[in-house]
């Protein structure tokens, strides 16, 4: 998870500014933000999104232990709405978290049909040789499920199946 401490590193540097310059106009905001939501004021920050303070209605409930009913009393609650920026990023996130988990599943099929030829791979240090054609053809389907991702969907291929080897060597040197 990043922290504001993170973010304010990483903005003092890009920008050569001290972090204690930064902090207080993070802080600033911050304070301005909130005194806004005090207000029951929308704040829309262009490309991150929007804040709606929504104010609820005082209303009767239960206690769910006895069922007698209760007093709710009214509350703001801050509604975020992401921008344009935030959401085209979370779904980059979304189609690169769906790549990963095909390239799972592709090396763990291989894998499957092919695990003695890995292993041996592995421990003759000559897997690319012994899989050659079998990796290529999962390369290459891989690639058709791509679309028009190629360069860093193949990128998430190639990651996936180094960890794999580095893992399976590993559970291999374990049982030697």
């Amino acid at each position: 998870m990043l922290t504001q401490k993170d973010i304010i590193d990483m903005i003092s540097t890009k920008h050569d500014l001290h972090p204690g310059q930064v902090k207080r106009v993070i802080d600033e905001l911050i304070d301005i933000i909130s005194g806004q939501m005090e207000q029951l004021v929308s704040i829309r920050l262009h490309g991150l999104g929007t804040f709606v303070p929504n104010q609820t209605n005082k209303r009767i409930g239960r206690n769910p232990r006895t069922g007698e009913p209760i007093k709710i009393p009214p509350k703001v609650r801050i509604r975020f709405k992401p921008g344009f920026r935030m959401t085209r990023s979370s779904q980059a996130a979304s189609s690169k978290m769906k790549l990963e988990e095909t390239a799972k599943l592709m090396v763990s099929e291989l894998l499957l049909y092919n695990s003695k030829e890995i292993d041996d791979g592995i421990l003759f240090g000559d897997i690319e040789t012994r899989l050659q054609s079998k990796l290529k053809d999962a390369r290459a389907n891989f690639r058709e499920r791509l679309s028009n991702q190629s360069d860093a969907g193949m990128e998430i291929f190639e990651t996936v199946w180094k960890k794999f080897i580095e893992r399976r060597a590993k559970a291999l040197k374990a049982m030697s």
